[in-house]
């Protein structure tokens, strides 16, 4: 079915007279959590992008066959095989991408790509077995800005796969890590703390702990005054829309989200939880549909994926996360 063909059924509800000016803010009070799109629509939207990944997926494998050491075609298969769903197919691409490595650096970056593969699965003991030993080798080689920066990337793959208690450990490791950085300097320690206070909102906003979430928001968008890098101060408005969206208050989710990255999958596919929480099914789509569209692999578009998945599959609470 094409993507355009995908209909969204909107449900009418009876709602009290809201007093209210913003209207998304009545809309945020009065909407019950009963959502208008179904796990079939979110189904034959994933559907509807296959025949393309598979083509290209068919492509690489022809290329690979021709030539078993083609390290970019090994690469694209596990890829596009990751961006269908068959995350274990992919990991087959993975391990052979790495046999052909024959530097650090590859190894490295064929570890990394089977750790954010395990993240499309939403697997966060398999992102901490893939990418565990490049933290080590990063540490080894005193790297300690990219180990913290894997490491931040297990966490937040492990947060997003509803492993909470893994994730603090990565966060935890990648700051620690990060700031061993021989002769770092002060913006360099300054984004390290910032990252980590991100990190401790987003960790107590998902265990429901939201004023510890909004203490440690606002702490860190106070580093913007202690030098914290114009780069790293956009990330701001996505962490006060996670805070916002796991507070319930999805109106200030929906502002706060439309201010971030606009190309992130998953800072576009919590948009699209948040505006569905209000109550505009459509607009919700939309913001799916853009996901689903994307071929940004990465951590970011794993964790969307994943959530995507599990919600074609129905395998989402109440609450909108993946049921343990």
């Amino acid at each position: 079915m094409a993507v355009h063909a995908i209909l969204i059924r909107t449900v009418r509800r009876r709602v009290a007279p809201c007093k209210i000016l913003v209207p998304l803010v009545c809309a945020a009070a009065s909407v019950s959590a009963e959502t208008a799109i179904t796990a079939t629509q979110i189904a034959e939207l994933l559907r509807a992008r296959e025949p393309a990944l598979e083509t290209t997926l068919k492509r690489s494998l022809m290329m690979i066959e021709a030539n078993p050491r083609a390290s970019s075609e090994l690469q694209t298969s596990g890829q596009m095989l990751d961006l269908l769903g068959r995350s274990d197919q992919a990991r087959a691409q993975y391990e052979k991408l790495l046999l052909l490595a024959q530097s650090p650096g590859a190894r490295i970056s064929a570890q990394r790509l089977m750790g954010v593969s395990r993240g499309f699965a939403g697997d966060c003991k398999g992102v901490e077995a893939a990418e565990k030993d490049v933290v080590a080798a990063l540490i080894t080689a005193n790297d300690f800005y990219d180990a913290g920066q894997v490491s931040d990337e297990i966490g937040r793959l492990c947060l997003e796969s509803g492993e909470p208690v893994a994730a603090r450990k990565w966060y935890s490791v990648g700051h620690s890590t990060g700031l061993r950085e021989e002769n770092i300097s002060k913006e360099r320690f300054t984004v390290w703390d910032f990252r980590w206070l991100h990190a401790q909102a987003r960790l107590a906003a998902r265990s429901g702990d939201i004023r510890e979430a909004k203490k440690r928001m606002d702490a860190a968008a106070a580093m913007t005054a202690k030098g914290l890098p114009s780069e790293q101060a956009i990330y701001i408005p996505s962490l006060k829309g996670y805070v916002a969206f796991y507070a319930g208050d999805y109106a200030t989710a929906r502002l706060e989200l439309e201010q971030a990255q606009p190309d992130d999958p998953f800072i576009q596919c919590l948009l699209g939880r948040a505006w569905e929480k209000l109550g505009f099914p459509e607009k919700a789509f939309d913001r799916y549909r853009f996901v689903a569209g994307s071929t940004a692999h990465g951590a970011n578009l794993a964790s969307a994926m994943f959530w995507l998945r599990s919600r074609a599959a129905g395998l989402l609470n109440d609450e909108g996360n993946t049921k343990k």
